[in-house]
């Protein structure tokens, strides 16, 4: 994204980094009670990663404000990354269909896993 000018928006450099993406619901938003939701795992693949979040696509949108469990396999590592993160954007892809691209800030990550992710991203 770039503002006026030409200049980068963002606070942290990104890593375009395909990894798998296992996620949940955290929360019951917009749901009238339907908890089976909650527990339902879907997947999707990471497009791009900063410590500060990722975008991802899946075939499964994600209303924006909702909050998401995810495990991120990062290539090379052993153990998935897990974090918590909020949905800030969704949009349905107009070339593919049935795919969402999907931004994610990251509201709860261990130090280890931001040091991981500051390593792939160059920061």
């Amino acid at each position: 994204m770039e503002a006026f000018g030409g200049r980068e928006n963002r606070k942290h450099r990104r890593a375009n980094i395909t990894a798998k993406v296992v996620y949940k619901y955290a929360d019951i938003l917009d749901f009238g009670g339907d908890t089976d939701n909650l527990k339902k795992e879907r997947s999707g693949r990471s497009l791009d990663i900063s410590v500060s979040g990722l975008q991802m696509v899946s075939d499964s949108g994600i209303a924006p404000g909702h909050v998401i469990k995810m495990d991120i396999y990062l290539p090379g590592e052993e153990v998935p990354l897990t974090t918590f993160g909020k949905v800030e954007w969704c949009k349905k892809e107009e070339e593919i269909l049935g795919i969402f691209r999907i931004g994610v800030n990251f509201m709860l990550i261990d130090a280890d896993h931001t040091g991981l992710i500051r390593k792939i991203t160059g920061e």
